[in-house]
């Protein structure tokens, strides 16, 4: 492909008269920031996407137009935009898509809208330039026409080149003379310079040619060099019209070349300095011996003097290394893709300053498009017209006047072509809106309210006028002086004949004095106050609409309301206007509380109050209370309740209630005892009389029965539902504690013998002794798990009951009768001894008995000295009744005897007479003194 390197003639262009689009001019480019950095690496190429749009941009005038474009030659005319950029790589590629019917980019380079040329152009959707990296660049977008508008996108797609010998950014060049468009006159000569900077050896390629593409608007015969580049050691620089690269064998020229002493090609001619550059090397640009860069090479042509308007004068400059167009045949060429391209637009033109003359006539009145131009010129020109909107409304060829008319306010756009010469012209038609003068309004008077108002319209115009007023409800008036008693807002138009003018209006205006009745409150509940209050005035009178009477005289009322009221306030200010205001009050009656009571009435259940009439209700005596209310533990007798009910107005009402509670049954359910042991009988039972009914819960009990008898066998709770004669039914309860009984003891008997038996049982736990009842006899206290019952007869019944004792709430007692072994029956007698005073000597004697069968006898008591002898001793028992006991056995039977032995005491005679001297007949006492005691016997002897 080529490198386009665009070259741009400066140029300034006119604002047009409709710059709608902030862009439509060149000075107020739209900058557009293509933000990739690109690099020799993967990052070589960039892709930048803006939107923009030349909806409502007018031409400029005169507008570029080239012939040399790709796609053909540009418009004469069309609604552009422009946008500016600093290039990122070696080449760009610019694309518009969607909107524009018929899109037209032209590329210019240069720092700003007064320092640019032209570069290159498309009538088409893209444009392709070698480009310099940080170059700055204007772009104009148009359309085929003034009227091709939309909106559309702009892609940018930037790529860089590493290794080429020369980039855009290394050259310049110049015209002179220089013309913002490329203009120049047929017959015209034109001198360009072309200048290098650098040239990029890469290794062995040199530079070599510089040539030229010329547009068909130039004479080539003309063209004659006027600067070469410099000359060196090797070689110099010529102008010739044409040769052949000896390596490559294409045809070069018209255009510079070097001319080299260093070796040809082997294929070539090996004559060197033969003014023919295609057989030798390019020059070395970075030869130290060589003068600095910049290579600057100059030349001049003439445009052809029969060259037409719009003739093409285009310039391509062609720049080749020696291996391109020498024989430099060691290498591959500079430029691998082609050769660059660094171009430059130019076109003839000769189009004078034909002027276009427009007159436009404004709208007559407002909305009536009826507005026109004419066009005049001094020749013949083909007309585009195009209106406000961008659409062509009218043309005209080969016309020296043009006229359109019934049009609407607004720009439009007139573009015309010489048809002769080519040249083309902008110009615009502005049509304004009709004007009409003002309306002044002035009321004349300031009345107090109610009174009439005068109004006065004056037409700031010249023109004579008539008046036609519109006041409130549609009521008309004529006239430039009214004078009305209804305020509102009145309108006035003045008539001029076919048009009118805009209304305008003015507002009644009064004294200011409105008073007013102040409250925010227009509805209130019965009974209840309202403060009001005048907004003005300085005296006042208020009025009960209902009755007619008169309420307060004050600024301030306060007024009880019982039903819907109208109030009237008369207000009175310093000028001695009266106004009157007025406001209704409504009154909601109070809600009508009722309450329902539901429940038994008995002190022991629930009784609930349902408060009804109302929204929300609060209880007098518990505000926190609900609705409705659960009472519980109301003791018997009348309680009063209040409630206070509030309604959706927020109105209260109140409802009063009494209630009667009647108490439970005054009973209580009893046990006897409370706790018991396990088979143990209790008694439950109603202790009290106030009651007419009992249900014993469980049927323990028949009903109605005050007293029932259980024998639990574990804890019990009891119950009775007791009904007393106001019908309230209670149900009373009380526990019954049963213990568990003890392991139970089990006695054994053992050891049984005619005479002694032994008993033991289980040791139960817990137990710190026992309790041994024999026969019923006293209750004795035992440690051990064992008692023996001895001295016993045979054949005996001994019935023991065994009861543990300590840490036990129930014990269970064991309980076992045995029986001694039997024995045959015997006589066995003891001898009776008779009572024995005690003297001061005695001896021991033995004890007899009688026994009707042998066996072996032992005896026992106080004052036995011999057991097995029966010898007895007095002095051993002493003084004293003795129980003997004589055990007599007989094989493995015992029998027994008892007798008793009385030993007195030897008792003394000692007596005691009251007096010492007896007389004859006298009676004295003797008293006995002696040991006797009261069951002895005296037996008194006075001799």
């Amino acid at each position: 492909m080529k490198y386009l390197l665009q070259l741009f003639i400066c140029t300034a262009f006119a604002l047009s008269l409709q710059a709608q689009p902030a862009n439509d001019e060149c000075s107020s480019a739209q900058t557009l920031i293509l933000s990739s950095t690109l690099d020799c690496n993967d990052n070589n190429t960039a892709t930048h996407t803006f939107s923009g749009t030349n909806v409502d941009a007018t031409p400029t005038s005169p507008y570029p137009s080239y012939a040399a474009c790709t796609g053909g030659p540009s418009p004469s005319s069309g609604a552009e935009v422009w946008f500016t950029f600093a290039a990122i790589g070696d080449e760009t590629t610019i694309t518009v898509t969607s909107g524009l019917a018929n899109p037209v980019l032209i590329l210019f380079q240069g720092n700003d809208c007064g320092d640019l040329f032209p570069v290159t152009c498309s009538v088409g959707t893209s444009i392709t330039a070698f480009t310099a990296e940080g170059g700055s660049y204007y772009l104009m977008v148009s359309g085929g026409n003034a009227g091709d508008q939309a909106a559309f996108d702009l892609q940018f797609f930037s790529e860089k080149y590493c290794n080429l010998c020369l980039d855009a950014e290394e050259v310049s060049w110049t015209t002179e003379p220089s013309d913002p468009y490329g203009y120049y006159a047929p017959g015209q000569t034109v001198e360009f310079c072309f200048s290098i900077s650098q040239w990029n050896n890469n290794g062995t390629r040199k530079l070599h040619g510089i040539t030229f593409e010329m547009g068909s608007g130039w004479d080539p015969s003309t063209l004659t060099p006027s600067n070469f580049g410099p000359n060196d050691n090797f070689g110099y620089w010529d102008f010739y019209f044409s040769w052949t690269g000896c390596h490559s064998g294409n045809q070069f020229g018209p255009g510079f070349a070097f001319e080299s002493t260093a070796s040809a090609h082997p294929t070539c001619t090996t004559d060197i300095l033969d003014n023919d550059p295609g057989n030798n090397y390019g020059m070395i640009i970075q030869n130290p011996t060589n003068p600095p860069p910049p290579f600057v090479f100059c030349w001049q042509v003439t445009v052809n003097p029969g060259a037409g308007q719009g003739a093409d004068l285009s310039l391509n400059v062609i720049v080749s290394s020696d291996t391109d167009s020498g024989s430099w045949w060691n290498g591959s060429s500079c430029f691998p893709d082609g050769f660059p391209l660094f171009t430059s637009l130019g076109t003839v033109n000769d189009c004078g300053s034909t002027i276009v003359d427009v007159t436009s006539t404004d709208l007559t009145c407002p909305g009536s498009n009826d507005g026109s131009f004419s066009i005049s010129t001094s020749q013949s020109l083909n007309y585009t017209i195009y209106n406000p909107s961008g659409n062509q409304t009218g043309s005209c060829n080969n016309c020296s006047f043009y006229n359109q008319s019934n049009l609407a306010a607004g720009t439009y756009t007139i573009t015309a072509i010489n048809p002769s010469t080519g040249c083309n012209y902008s110009a615009f038609a502005n049509i304004g809106s009709a004007v009409i003068e003002e309306i002044t309004i002035e009321q004349l008077n300031l009345p107090c309210p109610g009174e009439n108002v005068t109004f006065e319209a004056q037409y700031l115009g010249s023109q004579t006028v008539s008046y036609e007023w519109t006041g409130p409800g549609g009521t008309t008036f004529s006239g430039q002086t009214i004078s009305v008693n209804t305020p509102g807002t009145y309108e006035v138009i003045a008539n001029l004949g076919s048009c009118t003018s805009a209304p305008f209006s003015i507002e009644t205006e009064y004294i200011n004095f409105t008073p007013q009745i102040l409250t925010n409150i227009t509805e209130v509940c019965e009974g209840e106050d309202i403060t009001m209050s005048a907004s003005d005035g300085i005296s006042w009178i208020w009025t009960n609409l209902n009755t007619g009477t008169e309420i307060g005289t004050g600024e301030n009322l306060t007024y009880t309301f019982f039903e819907n009221t109208d109030i009237e306030l008369t207000a009175t200010d310093e000028n001695g206007c009266s106004q009157t205001d007025q406001i209704t009050i409504s009154v909601i009656p109070s809600p009508e509380i009722t309450i329902n009571v539901d429940g038994n009435g008995c002190s022991n259940t629930e009784t609930i109050l349902t408060a009804s009439g109302a929204l929300t209700y609060t209880w007098e005596d518990d505000p926190a209370a609900g609705n409705p209310r659960t009472l519980t533990n109301l003791g018997s007798g009348y309680h009063v309740f209040i409630v206070n009910g509030t309604d959706a107005n927020g109105c209260v009402g109140t409802g009063i209630i009494e209630v009667e509670i009647f108490p439970t049954p005054d009973v209580i359910l009893q046990v006897a005892p409370e706790a018991v042991c396990q088979g143990e009988e209790v008694t439950v039972f109603i202790d009290g009389t106030d009651w007419t009914n009992i249900f014993w819960g469980d049927d323990i009990g028949p009903v109605n029965a005050p007293s029932v008898i259980l024998t639990p066998t574990d804890d019990l709770v009891v119950s009775a539902e007791v009904t007393n004669a106001s019908g309230c039914i209670e149900t009373f309860y009380n526990n019954i504690i049963v213990n568990e009984l003890s392991p139970p003891v089990e006695v054994m008997c053992s050891n049984i013998t005619p005479n002694s038996i032994d008993f033991t049982w289980n040791d139960i736990p817990s137990a710190n002794g026992y309790e041994v009842i024999i026969n019923g006899g006293t209750p004795l206290l035992v440690v051990d798990p064992e008692f023996q019952v001895s001295n016993l007869s045979p054949n005996t019944d001994v019935e023991i009951v065994v009861t543990p004792t300590g840490n036990i709430t129930c014990p269970q007692s064991g309980i076992i009768t045995c029986t001694t072994l039997s024995c045959t029956g015997i006589t066995l007698d003891i001898d009776p001894v008779e009572d024995i005073c005690h003297y001061d000597t005695l001896t021991a004697f033995p004890l007899t008995f009688v026994a009707s069968e042998p066996g072996t006898s032992s005896w026992e008591g106080n004052g036995i000295v011999d057991a097995d002898n029966g010898v007895f001793h007095p002095d051993s028992a002493g003084t004293g009744i003795h129980d003997i006991i004589l055990s007599y056995t007989i094989d493995e039977c015992i029998y027994r005897d008892t007798t008793s032995i009385t030993v007195f005491s030897v008792p003394t005679a000692e007596f005691t007479i009251d007096t010492n001297l007896i007389c004859l007949t006298d009676t004295v006492q003797v008293v006995y003194t002696g040991t006797a005691g009261s069951e002895g016997v005296l037996d008194w002897n006075f001799g």
